[in-house]
């Protein structure tokens, strides 16, 4: 069962500096509520716009998790955004996107 302990998507920095949001796809049914937890050191705003998923966007601190539901007529393929947005040595804020082999995505069953 995915809570904000075990979440459904994680976001994270991987060695190389890329951030992801991993699984990607990641497997829903319609009706699931899941979590994403945000694993970097920066706040993260994840934006599904355009997917029957509620909210439609949400930031996350670091190290903090949120929760989501996936509205009941939503079955196929979705892609998402999540935007890092960190503060630079210089204290320039620096966007992020993360990637997921591609953009992150959903895959939700009937």
């Amino acid at each position: 069962m995915s809570n904000g302990n075990n979440p459904t998507i994680r976001i994270i920095r991987a060695g190389n500096g890329q951030v992801r949001a991993v699984p990607s796809p990641a497997p829903l049914e319609s009706g699931d509520d899941f979590w994403i937890k945000n694993w970097t050191d920066c706040p993260a705003t994840v934006d599904f716009t355009g997917v029957p998923v509620d909210p439609m966007r949400a930031s996350i601190d670091p190290r903090a998790a949120a929760k989501f539901k996936v509205r009941m007529e939503a079955a196929g393929y979705y892609e998402y955004n999540v935007t890092l947005v960190c503060t630079g040595k210089d204290n320039k804020k620096i966007e992020q996107y993360a990637e997921g082999g591609s953009r992150p995505g959903l895959i939700i069953d009937p």
